[in-house]
């Protein structure tokens, strides 16, 4: 059984690969015994290789969390905030650990302008003690809809008028 489901996790990983490099780790992770691949080999290979853990990457981690900024009002804060916690887990798996009220004052603090209601209400939800990831999540993508909606019939107004 556990030689067939290494089989199929070989295969899917041979599958997924998108690269000639990435194709080659897979290809050439093999063992005595499992010749013919050993997934859990090629996992560790790719994650070797693509997801480095020495000083060099945490640093560029950091720094890629620190200057994440959501700056336009066009773009989702969910989608956003989904990109800083990819970055949060990397770190946490380099076992830079980083607290969930690090978090959000990082989210607070780096939303643009259009947004400083929001962030004003959650401050104080913050002090509180009461502001949770999920809250603030469904507070901002209020807002965004808000925005948004103002800004497409605006847009939709001037395309209007422009048309004749």
């Amino acid at each position: 059984r556990l030689l067939k489901l290494n089989k199929l996790a070989y295969n899917s990983l041979i599958l997924a690969s998108k690269d000639e490099v990435s194709f080659n780790i897979i290809r050439r992770a093999k063992s005595i015994l499992l010749p013919r691949g050993d997934a859990f080999k090629a996992w560790k290979d790719l994650s070797a290789k693509y997801e480095p853990d020495d000083g060099a990457t945490l640093v560029e981690l950091k720094n890629e969390f620190a200057n994440k900024k959501l700056t336009s009002v066009t773009t989702s804060p969910d989608e956003w905030i989904t990109e800083l916690d990819g970055i949060h887990a990397k770190l946490e798996k380099l076992d830079a650990k980083m607290t969930d009220l690090d978090f959000l004052l990082h989210i607070l603090s780096n939303l643009p302008e259009a947004y400083e209601t929001t962030v004003e209400i959650s401050l104080k939800n913050f002090k509180k003690n009461t502001l949770t990831l999920e809250e603030l999540k469904q507070d901002l993508m209020s807002k965004f809809r808000c925005i948004n909606k103002d800004n497409s019939s605006e847009d939709t107004a001037l395309a209007a008028k422009e048309g004749g």
